[in-house]
């Protein structure tokens, strides 16, 4: 008897462990399980050479209670090497010291080093200078580039990578760019290659290696400036400007806008000289500065030569030849062919017409 009641009791005892083991091992394998879906839910860890990740950066450069400028990126991640901080989606808005402006510069992703607050953007950057007072974009200068260093102290934005604008007075390209967000000057470094006044200027990337056609002006040089206040672009090195037949260089060209960014006057100097090559009526024409007055849509209404003028011609008659202090010729815009010849300080002429 009593050994029938003890292997009843061992085999009880062996059913409760089994059943408490079995308990446990649920309990354990549903944690098991519970902990690797709650993982995968989890954002991903941060690896070890990042400090942090957060969705904003904002960044503005104040003087008095005026923003000079705003660099806003939608994402940042701090890295913990090198002060490294790498920005997405930035756009760089400048309202310069007067509040005049509302340029803006935008690219995917750019460094931003902490310490010494450079901001380096190596993809593609998108420049639009707008023109005081107007709000459209096609008022503005839009720029494309890449490889751009800004500076947060300076305020300045560089890039030694090839350049394409498009403007409403054309378009063009050259190789490296400076722009100053203090005072929104733009500096083209060199290479400067411009068609002036393509009707209708088309899309930037499309149309920038088509060469100007009918009343528009190719002009290259070494260097230009644009100066906003004045809204002056000057090309530096070897100017050369044609139209059709008409040839003009120089050493320095001065463009004259007006409050759209059209070009409305061109003035040369340093040793200008103008040569026209048409077949009727070949003519050059040097002095010491030589000027074109332009419409809006493209052709030249006059030009003037200014002091130690000579100039020539030749016809069916004969070769003319001008010394004078000043001589003005208006054309016909139409066809951008002499009408009017007005020749002051004369040495060897006289007011004719054409």
């Amino acid at each position: 008897m009593r050994n029938s009641e003890a292997r009843r009791y061992a085999r009880w005892s062996a059913g409760v462990a089994m059943l408490l083991a079995t308990v446990v091992a649920g309990v354990y394998l549903r944690g098991v399980w519970v902990a690797k879906q709650a993982e995968r839910r989890a954002p991903p860890a941060v690896p070890a050479a990042i400090e942090q990740r957060s969705n904003e950066f904002s960044y503005s450069k104040v003087e008095g209670q005026r923003t000079i400028y705003t660099v806003r990126a939608s994402r940042t991640t701090e890295f913990k090497e090198g002060s490294r901080n790498l920005l997405e989606d930035v756009s760089i808005t400048v309202y310069g010291k007067k509040g005049e402006r509302n340029d803006t510069l935008r690219t995917r992703a750019c460094d931003f080093i902490s310490t010494t607050g450079k901001i380096g953007c190596e993809g593609e950057v998108q420049i639009s200078l707008q023109a005081q007072g107007a709000a459209a974009n096609n008022s503005a200068i839009q720029v494309v580039t890449s490889g751009i260093s800004f500076d947060r102290d300076s305020g300045l934005a560089r890039t030694e990578k090839p350049v394409t604008f498009i403007w409403p007075a054309g378009k063009g390209r050259a190789v490296g760019v400076q722009y100053d967000s203090n005072d929104g000057t733009l500096n083209l470094e060199h290479s400067v290659d411009i068609a002036l006044n393509l009707s209708p200027p088309g899309p930037l990337q499309s149309t920038i290696n088509e060469e100007p056609q009918g009343k528009g002006v190719h002009l290259t040089g070494d260097s230009m400036f644009f100066r906003r206040e004045g809204r002056t672009l000057r090309i530096l090195g070897t100017v050369h400007a044609q139209q059709a037949t008409r040839e003009l260089t120089a050493q320095s060209l001065l463009l004259e806008l007006d409050e759209s960014f059209h070009a409305r006057r061109l003035i040369a100097s340093g040793q200008p000289r103008m040569h026209d090559s048409d077949i009727q009526s070949p003519m050059s024409l040097d002095a010491d500065e030589i000027s074109t007055t332009m419409t809006r849509d493209g052709s030249i209404e006059s030009i003037l030569a200014n002091r130690n003028v000579h100039a020539s011609r030749n016809t069916s008659a004969g070769e003319d030849e001008i010394a004078a202090g000043r001589i003005q010729m208006a054309l016909m815009t139409i066809a951008n062919v002499p009408r009017i010849l007005t020749v002051l300080n004369i040495e060897r002429s006289s007011e004719s017409a054409m």
